[in-house]
């Protein structure tokens, strides 16, 4: 069963755009979730957003600290790789 927790995380990476929601190894990386709930999230997500219908609607900051995550991880893989 997945919580309203769990969900949250999930949206808050789909609302931030950053990447494909089938690409589940960087959705586990962004979320924190395991590859068996962001499977079941994705099977159920109809009935998870009429059973959480704020989730949809009030995401948007957690979705801004995924973007900001993502680019501090790009500019640490630059940093590492081409030195910059």
């Amino acid at each position: 069963m997945i919580t309203k927790a769990q969900f949250v995380k999930y949206e808050q990476v789909r609302q931030s755009g950053v990447t494909n929601m089938f690409d589940v190894r960087m959705v586990e990386a962004l979320s924190g979730l395991d590859h068996a709930t962001i499977m079941e999230i994705m099977k159920s997500y109809g009935e998870l957003s009429e059973k959480y219908p704020s989730v949809r609607n009030s995401q948007e900051r957690g979705a801004e600290k995924i973007r900001e995550r993502k680019n501090r991880a790009e500019q640490a893989y630059n940093q590492a790789l081409f030195g910059r």
